[in-house]
């Protein structure tokens, strides 16, 4: 007369196996952690709060679909609070510390808002391969008082050589090639991949108060969404700056069109205005000749007889004044 659970028999990998067998991208990682997060959603809906998401309960098929496992921990919520019962001596002793929210580990009450938590550590994972605290072997207090009172490192920084504990440079250097090699990238690229928005998401999700992280996983699905479309997310403060710059990146190729547009009509009205400065010397130069020419017949004055030589002498003294005072005219009238 015991009830039991029926589930589904899944046969895959834990998602984190998955995803670097695969060599899945950073861009493929959130596409399916986001999956992931609409099933928490769906038992968030149905007023089950998980406790244990860790990427040993999450496995992922050969059809590349993600199936959320091993509720044996969950708890049903309070319709009114959100919140879900008295934790239990045993349950704490089942839950899986390093993906343990802060008011988890201190056995607090715990609200959906646990499971963002973690849901940003498994996030943490997938992109740094390596989770944002090193709580393995530490008992429960101390593993708190490190939560507590430490901060993590943000998923970019942490793949800098330097963070590598209890390495020599050497094997630093090998592992960044082999954390960023599964991810598709050079160390360098999964860096810039990280940096800015990504790091801004986990910092969010992983807030020690439950009440500044995302308000649910639909929310942190969905700045992801935002991330991976290119607008601006809403974890991060907004600024013009930003604002722009996300603008700028997302419709690069019409901005590109519109500049080289802009770019093409600027030297064609700068081409024009040479042209016509051209023509209107051009004409300067020919009324100076024509002047010159006429100034040559009336070098004499009235009722005055000059021979040859004279006309010449006196046009050639002409002709210096004008190379003087006009040398633009040089070229036309010699």
């Amino acid at each position: 007369g015991l009830p039991y659970f029926v589930m589904e028999l899944v046969e895959g990998s834990p998602i984190d196996r998955y995803c670097d067998r695969h060599r899945l991208s950073i861009r493929q990682r959130l596409e399916l952690f986001r999956k992931i997060c609409g099933a928490v959603r769906y038992a968030h809906q149905n007023l089950v709060v998980h406790r244990d998401i860790k990427p040993s309960n999450i496995l992922v098929t050969a059809e590349g679909e993600p199936k959320l496992l091993d509720f044996g921990i969950a708890k049903l919520t309070d319709p009114e609070s959100g919140s879900a019962s008295e934790p239990t001596v045993a349950w704490m002793r089942l839950l899986t510390p390093q993906y343990a929210s802060p008011e988890q580990i201190r056995g607090e009450k715990v609200t959906t808002s646990s499971d963002v938590y973690s849901l940003g550590v498994l996030l943490y994972k997938l992109l740094v391969g390596r989770l944002p605290f090193h709580g393995k072997g530490l008992s429960l207090t101390e593993l708190e008082r490190l939560v507590t009172d430490t901060d993590f490192p943000l998923p970019s920084s942490r793949l800098a050589p330097e963070r590598q504990e209890a390495m020599s440079p050497l094997e630093a250097d090998q592992e960044l090639e082999t954390i960023a090699e599964a991810r598709g990238a050079r160390p360098e690229q999964l860096q810039r991949q990280l940096a800015g928005d990504l790091d801004t998401i986990i910092r969010k999700a992983l807030h020690r108060d439950p009440a500044r992280r995302f308000s649910s996983p639909e929310e942190l699905s969905e700045d992801i969404r935002r991330h991976l479309e290119g607008f601006p997310v809403l974890a991060r403060p907004d600024s013009l700056g930003y604002r722009t710059r996300k603008y700028l990146r997302r419709n690069w190729l019409g901005v590109g069109t519109a500049a080289l547009f802009l770019l093409f009509l600027s030297a064609s009205t700068v081409a024009l205005a040479l042209q016509a400065a051209r023509i209107r010397l051009e004409r300067d130069q020919l009324q100076e000749v024509v002047s010159f020419v006429v100034d040559s017949f009336n070098v004499a004055g009235e009722g005055e007889q000059l021979s040859v030589r004279q006309a010449v002498d006196r046009s050639a003294a002409l002709l210096e004044h004008k190379l003087l005072t006009q040398p633009e005219v040089q070229g036309t009238l010699r």
